[in-house]
């Protein structure tokens, strides 16, 4: 059996970095990212764009999103269900 082992991570230079690239999010929403932001994010975490109507387009774009966590198990659960019946 081979043993992976886990690289030593600083855990004040990763809070520093997510930190940093949410902040970026923020202030350059149109940079690019290898996640989602904005409205997308906001319909995959099952947010209505009615929720949205009268919320400025530049603080939509920003949107790194949170989501309830019993809403997000719920949605994970709809997709493994639809996938399996697929």
């Amino acid at each position: 059996m081979q043993t992976i082992e886990t690289p030593a991570v600083n855990l004040d230079d990763l809070r520093r970095a997510i930190q940093d690239e949410y902040a970026l999010v923020a202030e350059q929403p149109e940079h690019g990212f290898h996640f989602l932001v904005g409205r997308p994010l906001a319909r995959v975490l099952g947010y209505q764009d009615a929720w949205l109507d009268g919320i400025p387009e530049p603080t939509i774009a920003s949107f790194a999103g949170t989501v309830d966590s019993l809403v997000a198990a719920k949605w994970l659960a709809h997709r493994v269900m639809w996938s399996a019946s697929t």
